[in-house]
């Protein structure tokens, strides 16, 4: 995200595969256990996604809600 604006960052832990990535051809889609989203705290849109193996420390960017299902 290039702006100020006040956003979430949602990270889920599984196993994901991003189907929808861009990727040069032939190439597999990425895949992690950790998917994370970056979500307008105004509008709800998602600004930006990943997936990878590595969880990041979101407490480093404020206060952090842990839901379990």
């Amino acid at each position: 995200v290039n702006s100020n604006q006040p956003v979430y960052l949602v990270q889920i832990q599984g196993q994901f595969t991003a189907l929808d990535a861009s990727r040069p051809a032939g190439q597999r889609a990425p895949t992690g256990r950790f998917l994370t989203y970056v979500v307008d705290a105004a509008t709800w849109l998602v600004l930006d996604s990943g997936v990878g193996d590595q969880s990041i420390d979101l407490s480093v960017l404020g206060p952090v809600t842990t839901l379990t299902l």
